[in-house]
């Protein structure tokens, strides 16, 4: 007898309910005793479940846990049965049968990949992508927002209420950095056909200024501190530069098929400022250092600065308004930062201010961070215009894609739609399959790779599914285990029956990666399968046994990668 794991808690429960029935039927034991007293091993070698025979002894008076084991197994060698039975001192260990087992995977994996109906606890509240007003949407925004949204989608699958907000970087003092650009080497008028690009180019021209001259940081300070007091001009430039950025931005969420329950920027919780400081003077929180309020953090953490010397906000201040504002709101059940690694400092200041004003929620407060993407020559820095813009990345990909399909497929059917979705998903899965702590290097040639462990391999192995169940239509779809009794094919429903296991896996670590290396193993056994079995010519019941598993299989594939962000065109 092969031994094998029972991985997917459904299918879990699932056979030990028919276990129980059968032992109640068999033995007529009480059914809530055997159920006490059957146990799942973790270990396939002691067997699937163990039955607890020392715990049975007021149904067998007087006799020894061995003894009872000894009767049971009697009783039960006489039964049609669905599992092998072993005695094991005062156990009885039960070994489900490998055809039985692969019957309830194929049976119930359309069940297992229906999303879970949604949960009455409060939401997840989720914080990612963040762009900065008034620079492109640049690669290394590319990991927060597809991370962010995988997260959110693995969420929904397990049936929370999620709620995702873009949390827009649209204040601060490098608005006062571009308005005095503007004005001194722009047009000087300010209009809504200032274009993103341009804006880009004087950003990095004022920081290379700034290196000559550290006089222009004060002058970009007091432009800033003109937009927090109102001043109209500072307004109109500030207004026009957030509403060109969001079209901009707009244009790639709608390409990576992501949406957002709120886009808010910093800016929407100035507002709220003069009543949290009144709060943290009243618990005496607020300390004076040097012209500046701060909150001491002891000597753990840096201490958290509330206002600067000017008396104008920073990131930080509005960073704990949002957090007080977005708790008052949602009542969330876990609020989750999908920020870079550099920032850690950063929210064990904010959830240490939180503790100290008394929210008991703040436990509920997550920093998922992530590593860096650089470049071949070195680091991006949008200060230095070393960065690569994800619109150019997207183009590019998919330009590749088409180049492909022209040289290997040319009749193919909505071309364009194709390319995109193929070339899209391959940056997306590129950057997700990578453990979402590490740093990595951007290389086109190792992201736009379209042979072996990629997003593109997946999506033709679910194409090329497809197009064998086209082929082998005359067949039904029976779930029986005729066909299904080699390795390989072993091999394709074991990994089936871990997918719920890959998706609380991925959520209780905040690691998509999780999931994106489980879809590349289900993958690789089904064209394993594909080369080694056949359908067409074999008899009846184990070509609908081989058809059923490919459906399977396609169908977890699909889910998989609409849970990760990427589309499963049916044809490559």
């Amino acid at each position: 007898m092969r031994l094998f794991t029972l991985n997917c808690i459904f299918i879990v429960m699932t056979i030990k309910q028919k276990l129980i029935e059968y032992l109640n039927k068999n033995l007529d034991i009480d059914h809530e005793i055997i159920s006490r007293n059957l146990v799942r091993q973790e270990n396939p070698e002691l067997g699937h479940f163990s039955l607890r025979c020392f715990a049975l002894s007021s149904d067998f008076s007087g006799k020894s846990p061995q003894e009872i084991a000894k009767m049971i197994l009697e009783k039960l060698d006489a039964a049609p049965k669905f599992f092998e039975v072993k005695l094991a001192g005062p156990y009885l260990n039960f070994y489900i049968k490998e055809d039985f087992w692969a019957q309830e995977v194929l049976k119930n994996i359309k069940k297992n990949l229906v999303p879970q109906k949604k949960k009455m606890s409060g939401p997840i509240v989720l914080d990612f992508s963040s762009p900065n007003i008034a620079k492109p949407f640049h690669l290394g925004h590319l990991r927060s927002t597809v991370i962010g949204n995988a997260l959110r989608n693995l969420f929904d699958f397990a049936g929370h209420k999620t709620i995702a907000i873009n949390h827009l970087g649209d204040w601060g003092t490098q608005f006062g950095m571009l308005g005095l650009a503007w004005k001194k080497w722009g047009s000087g008028k300010f209009s809504a056909k200032i274009p993103l690009d341009k804006l880009f180019e004087l950003y990095i021209k004022i920081h290379s200024e700034m290196a000559e001259d550290p006089k222009i940081i004060e002058e970009a300070r007091a432009w800033f501190k003109k937009l927090e007091e109102g001043n109209s001009e500072a307004n109109k430039f500030w207004q026009i530069a957030k509403a060109v950025s969001l079209k901009e931005f707009e244009k790639i969420y709608k390409r990576l098929k992501i949406k957002f329950n709120a886009t808010v920027g910093e800016s929407f919780y100035i507002g709220q400022i003069p009543s949290l400081e009144k709060t943290l003077l009243k618990k005496n929180l607020l300390q004076e250092s040097l012209g500046a309020k701060i909150i001491s953090l002891g000597d753990a953490l840096p201490p958290f600065i509330f206002k600067k010397s000017d008396q104008s906000s920073l990131y930080d201040t509005r960073e704990l308004a949002a957090a007080i504002y977005r708790y008052e709101k949602y009542k969330f059940e876990k609020m989750i930062y999908v920020v870079g690694a550099p920032q850690k400092t950063h929210f064990q200041q904010l959830l240490a201010v939180l503790e100290k004003l008394g929210f008991s929620w703040w436990q509920k407060c997550a920093h998922v961070d992530f590593g860096h993407i650089s470049l071949l020559e070195g680091a991006m820095s949008t200060r230095k215009g070393r960065v690569i813009f994800l619109e150019d990345v997207l183009n590019e990909s998919v330009e590749k894609v088409k180049k492909i399909i022209e040289e290997k497929n040319p009749s193919l059917p909505k071309k364009d739609l194709v390319a995109e979705a193929v070339g899209i998903g391959a940056i997306i899965f590129y950057d997700l399959e990578r453990n979402r702590a590490k740093d990595y290097v951007f290389d086109w040639n190792l992201m736009l790779n379209f042979d072996g462990h990629s997003g593109p391999y997946v999506q033709y192995t679910y194409a090329r599914i497809q197009s064998l169940l086209k082929k082998t239509k005359k067949y039904g779809q029976k779930n029986s285990s005729a066909g299904i009794n080699d390795e390989i094919s072993l091999k394709i429903l074991s990994t089936l029956d871990e997918f719920q296991e890959a998706i609380n896996d991925s959520i209780n670590s905040y690691q998509p990666s999780i999931l994106a290396q489980y879809v590349l193993k289900l993958a690789d056994a089904f064209n394993e399968f594909y080369e080694k079995n056949k359908i067409n010519g074999e008899k009846e019941e184990i070509a609908e046994s081989r058809r059923a598993l490919a459906n399977a299989t396609a169908q977890t594939i699909k889910t998989c990668l609409k849970i990760l962000g990427l589309e499963t065109p049916e044809r490559l």
